[in-house]
C-alpha cells in the first residue's frame, strides 16, 4: 500500500502548527511543498493528475485556500495554484524516489537546462528563456514558467526549489523587480572553479 499524504482535502483550515516548529516549518510556503512532494511520495496519481487542471478550481483551488490562509489575496491564491500545477507538471510520471524539494532559484534551475554540449549561459534554449522571464513586468509570467519547468523535465534536471518559487512569487505580487535581479543573477553570473580562479564564458582561466 503507498504511502498516504496528508487529508488535505478534508480540513476545513489549515492547523495550527506546534510552538516548537521554526517560521520556516510554520510557512504555507513550506506546507505547500511539503504536501506536494508527499503525493509523489506517496504514488497519488489521481490528485497529481488533477493539479494539472490549472483551470478547474476544485481541487487546485482547496490546496490555495488552506495552505494560503484566510487573509490571502486572490492574487496569492493563484499564486499557491499555479505552483501545485508546475509541480505536478514537472512531476509527471515520476516515481517515488524523484520527489524532491528542488534546488535553488528559477535563475539557478535555469542554468541546469540543456545538454552536455551545453547548459545554462551555454545553451541558447536556456538563455531564451532566461530573457523571456526577466522581461515580465508586473505580471509574473506563468507561460515561460510553465516552459521552464518542462525544459527541466525534459532534461532529467533539479527543479527549482518549490517553496522558495511559491515565496518569490507572492513577492512578484507586489514588486517583482528583486526576484527578477536575483534570478538573473543566478543565471548569467560566471562561476568559479574549486580552487577559486575565475573562468570565463569559453572556459579559459583568468
Amino acid at each position: 500500500m503507498p504511502d498516504e499524504p496528508p487529508a488535505l482535502f478534508d480540513l476545513d483550515e489549515p492547523p495550527t502548527p506546534p510552538n516548537t516548529e521554526s517560521e520556516n516549518e510554520r510557512a504555507p510556503s513550506k506546507q505547500l511543498s511539503d504536501w506536494l512532494t508527499s503525493l509523489v511520495r506517496g504514488n497519488q496519481n489521481g490528485p497529481l493528475a488533477d493539479l494539472r487542471r490549472p483551470k478547474a478550481r476544485t481541487v487546485p483551488g482547496m490546496i490555495a485556500a488552506s495552505f494560503s490562509g484566510p487573509d490571502a489575496t486572490r492574487d496569492e491564491r493563484d499564486v499557491y495554484r499555479q505552483i501545485a500545477f508546475l509541480f505536478a507538471i514537472y512531476h509527471r510520471g515520476s516515481t517515488r524516489d524523484k520527489a524532491m524539494p528542488g534546488l535553488g532559484t528559477m535563475g539557478a534551475a535555469c542554468t541546469r537546462i540543456g545538454t552536455a554540449a551545453g547548459r545554462g549561459r551555454k545553451n541558447e534554449g536556456a538563455v531564451r528563456i532566461m530573457h523571456r522571464l526577466l522581461a515580465s513586468s508586473r505580471r509574473i509570467p506563468w507561460r515561460h514558467l510553465q516552459h521552464a519547468v518542462e525544459r527541466l523535465r525534459s532534461c532529467d534536471a533539479a527543479a527549482p526549489n518549490w517553496q522558495r518559487l511559491a515565496d518569490d512569487l507572492t513577492a512578484w505580487l507586489t514588486d517583482p523587480d528583486p526576484i527578477a535581479d536575483q534570478w538573473g543573477a543566478d543565471f548569467f553570473t560566471p562561476t568559479y572553479t574549486s580552487n577559486k580562479t575565475k573562468t570565463t564564458e569559453n572556459g579559459a582561466a583568468k
